[in-house]
């Protein structure tokens, strides 16, 4: 029984199959595999810092502008979420000196814009959302209209609202909305003049004129001016986090005669350290010598960081492989350029380091023992890691210091006890990262580590709970791990990683349903005496309540069609069930002849038991849309029903017996065939090889059985053999 990899760490109970509690929320479209290609420990993902919303900047030159007298949430909803018509009913009562409608007035900007009687923002804002289609993505995934002519109408009707317009903040940001029409109409020259002209003469300090120089921007690249347009995104990168990743995405620098164009641009050192920081950005350029430069132009540059950053994840990638068996040791499998990738760039931490001061030193001692970390030289990361944790430092930093401490714990460990149960557990599940698409890395790196050991250590419970799900445990049950499961059940002080582990069962019956699955385990093994004693354990309270000890159906019942069953009336338990089989097959010893009823019986519920048979759930808790001879288990295993129902035919003197026993027997080949490599691998010959290999039954109840009359019975229910008796 297989199931690709759940991988879930957070133990949070929902409901999913019966009463079992088992898949992380943040999976519950699973199961699927979400492995990461490599760790990344270092603040991932974060080498570029860009606003989440760049939306948040402009909000709060809002609110500033309207002098703190409302809230970000109400500026919010009325920039960004009120409908045309709504600000339309707004305007009309605001010019009409009516009051403001009551839906309305739990919104605190609508109430100050009314009180001041502020018309001019309503009409840019009616203005902004006019202009919106024409420049941004609308409906999902469709792409912005371009129709010239409506655009080159709302230009000029921005032109016109611009020069009535007392107020600079307003004027600024007609000024971008007319610049971005321009730019999206793909009129390079007149986005250029309306920027030079309208935006930025404006002394006005504003995040919109880096949104309007940005169109600039991407204006000139369009006329293939590339020196000045990288130097112009290179301001918008410096100056304006909420564009910086459009212009990082948007520079360009193809030669390196537009290189010292560029460079020439520059009004200063620190301007000329930012263009070093976009091509050090490049994963094609030598960041380090990149890096080396800024530094060399501006050692103070605050994005040494970002390069560092970017940097690091790259080497991570390199060295940090996702299997343990590549991570160890670390980094010393890695091919020698990135080995002196890698010390190269701590020589060069190390002289940033050493000349820096304040809250710059924090960072590259983090940065400086993150990359001995990589390097293996634990000594040396755990030094510096010891000086910071004696520092006052933002929560922010000081988590990073704490990550890498704990990566170095990890890293060296070589048995899990009770104390790395409890206090490595906690700190890893406090580095968590609850997100839909990503998971942290410590987590992923916790879970290998600890389920290398425990499988060392002889612990499969544990092992197995590292990297899989209690309901992976239904899909796929071991004894081996269960047992191990019941010692937990067992223990009387439990740590917090064992706690979780049970909490991922029903949590007033953990010891009561382990005891089921390993009672079912031994059912499915045959193991009939040792089942029975295992279910007499449970209460009968849970006997009769809980789910999956219920047999579904009738597992001595024939069905001609398993598609179309009909319940018996007659229901079972598994203990009821392992007790029915124990007794018909003491029986059935006794004598052979007497007992082959017995046998026929024994021979239909085994069947029964089976992925296609009507109790399949007697065994198993899970039924995939497919089942493989290649599992080798007993799920898909017809050797004791036809073992029985052989028995029988051999034996008995009673046709019809015989008969009964025969089509049982053809249903177990029948089943063998498409658990078979045949019915999987699908060709033209498929009823070809279904009639020469697995048809051995129907032929004899065709040739041996043709005048009971249970033959005309199944002749008459069964399609399959009527299609070989009349159609073949």
């Amino acid at each position: 029984m297989t199931l690709k990899t759940l991988r879930v760490y957070t133990v949070i109970l929902i409901s999913v199959s019966l009463v079992y509690s088992s898949v992380n929320p943040l999976r519950a479209c699973g199961p699927y595999d979400d492995t990461p290609a490599s760790y990344s420990f270092f603040n991932p993902g974060q080498s570029l810092k860009q606003d989440d919303k760049p939306q948040n900047d402009n909000l709060l030159e809002w609110k500033s502008f309207f002098k703190n007298k409302t809230t970000l949430k109400d500026i919010g909803q009325v920039v960004y979420k009120l409908k045309v018509k709504d600000l339309q009913i707004v305007k009309t009562n605001m010019e009409k000196e009516a009051k403001l409608q009551f839906k309305f007035q739990g919104n605190s900007l609508l109430r100050y814009l009314f009180s001041k009687k502020k018309l001019e923002v309503i009409d840019y804002l009616l203005f902004a959302k006019e202009c919106e289609p024409y420049v941004g993505t609308y409906g999902g995934w469709d792409e912005p209209k371009i129709d010239k002519k409506a655009m080159k109408t709302l230009i000029k009707r921005g032109l016109k609202a611009y020069r009535k317009m007392k107020s600079p903040f307003i004027k600024l940001r007609y000024a971008y909305q007319i610049t971005r029409l321009a730019h999206y109409a793909q009129d390079n020259q007149q986005t250029i003049k309306l920027y030079d002209q309208y935006a930025k003469p404006l002394k006005v300090k504003s995040i919109m004129k880096y949104w309007a120089l940005n169109h600039k921007a991407g204006a000139l690249r369009r006329m293939k001016l590339y020196a000045k347009a990288a130097y112009l995104f290179s301001r918008v990168y410096d100056l304006c986090p909420s564009r910086r990743i459009s212009a990082y995405r948007s520079f360009l620098i193809q030669t390196d005669a537009q290189w010292k164009q560029a460079l020439a641009l520059c009004k200063n050192n620190g301007e000329k350290a930012t263009l070093h920081t976009l091509r050090a950005l490049n994963p094609e350029n030598n960041a380090l010598e990149e890096m080396k430069a800024v530094y060399r132009l501006d050692p103070t540059s605050r994005h040494l960081k970002d390069i560092a950053t970017k940097q690091i994840n790259g080497l991570e990638g390199e060295l940090l492989g996702y299997q343990l068996k590549d991570f160890y040791p670390l980094g010393k499998k890695a091919p020698i350029h990135v080995r002196k990738q890698l010390n190269d760039l701590i020589q060069f931490v190390n002289k940033v380091h050493g000349k820096q001061t304040g809250y710059g030193k924090t960072f590259w001692s983090i940065t400086l023992a993150y990359l001995n970390y990589m390097g293996s030289n634990f000594d040396e990361a755990s030094k510096l890691i010891k000086v910071l944790k004696g520092q006052y430092m933002s929560t922010k930093l000081m988590d990073r210091v704490d990550r890498i401490d704990l990566l170095i714990q990890l890293t060296q460990l070589t048995k899990v006890g009770k104390q790395a149960e409890n206090i490595l557990y906690r700190k890893v599940m406090s580095h968590q990262i609850v997100s839909v698409f990503y998971r942290n890395s410590m987590e992923w790196f916790f879970l290998n580590v600890f389920e290398k050991l425990y499988e060392k250590q002889g612990e499969p419970g544990k092992a197995f709970f590292c990297n899989n799900t209690f309901y992976g445990l239904l899909v796929s049950p071991k004894i081996e791990v269960v047992n191990d499961l019941l010692k937990i059940a067992d223990k009387p002080n439990k740590t917090a990683f064992e706690k979780d582990i049970l909490g991922l069962i029903r949590e007033d019956q953990k010891k009561q349903v382990l005891l089921e699955i390993k009672g079912t385990l031994k059912l499915a093994d045959h193991k009939l005496k040792e089942a029975i004693r295992i279910f007499k354990q449970l209460p009968k309270s849970f006997r009769k309540d809980y789910k999956p000890f219920q047999i579904a159906s009738d597992p001595f019942q024939v069905i001609f069609n398993d598609f179309r069953y009909k319940p018996s009336g007659k229901t079972y338990t598994k203990l009821s069930l392992a007790e029915r089989l124990f007794e018909l097959e003491q029986k059935a010893k006794v004598s052979t002849r007497t007992g082959l009823g017995d046998y026929y019986l024994l021979g239909t519920a085994y069947y029964n038991m089976t992925y296609y048979g009507n109790a399949w759930n007697a065994v198993d808790y899970y039924k995939s849309n497919y089942r493989s001879a290649d599992d080798h288990d007993d799920y898909v295993d017809y050797s004791r029903p036809l073992k029985y129902f052989n028995t029988v035919m051999k034996s008995t003197k009673d046709g019809e017996l015989a008969a009964k026993a025969c089509f049982m027997a053809a249903k177990c080949e029948q089943a063998q065939f498409y658990s078979s490599k045949y019915y999987r691998d699908y060709d033209s010959n498929n009823s070809k090889n279904q009639n020469k290999l697995f048809r051995k039954y129907f032929k004899e109840l065709k040739t041996t059985y043709s005048d009971t009359k249970y033959y005309r019975e199944v002749i008459k229910e069964c399609g399959f053999f009527d299609h070989y008796v009349n159609k073949n």
